[in-house]
């Protein structure tokens, strides 16, 4: 596994983002978010826990699920990964023409509208519709 500059793999990474931003998550949460088994994740987990970075504690609602959260060490290690990762993207967007740049922009604008999860189920059915009306054009 492919292990980056901040000393996290990919996986490693996405659990710690997973958990940070869905604290009190259980350890299938996070197996079905990263795409893992449970024994697989369960080992993720203990390898970033033996690191200080996470911490498990019993669910008291029920005792067969074990409940994730990020220790202070977990958060500086996220903030450090993100860092390097902006630093990173800014390096290789800044030596890409204007014209590229805006295209980039763009193409994020995009994705970004793409994977916006808009709430309400009206939005959600007309946006279907638009979609399916465009594609019918094409």
């Amino acid at each position: 596994m492919r292990t980056h500059r901040s000393g996290l793999t990919v996986p490693q990474f996405r659990t710690l983002c997973y958990v940070d931003s869905s604290t009190g998550s259980t350890l299938s949460e996070v197996a079905d978010f990263i795409g893992l088994s449970l024994p697989a994740m369960s080992r993720l987990v203990d390898g970033l826990a033996d690191k200080g970075l996470i911490k498990r504690r019993p669910c008291q609602d029920d005792r067969r699920l074990v409940r994730l959260s990020l220790t202070a060490s977990g958060q500086s290690a996220i903030r450090g990964a993100r860092a390097l990762a902006q630093t990173k993207l800014a390096e290789v967007i800044d030596r890409l023409g204007s014209l590229e740049q805006n295209s980039l922009v763009e193409a994020m604008r995009m994705v970004r509208e793409i994977f916006t999860v808009d709430s309400a189920a009206d939005n959600d059915l007309e946006a279907i519709d638009v979609a399916a009306g465009k594609s019918q054009r094409r």
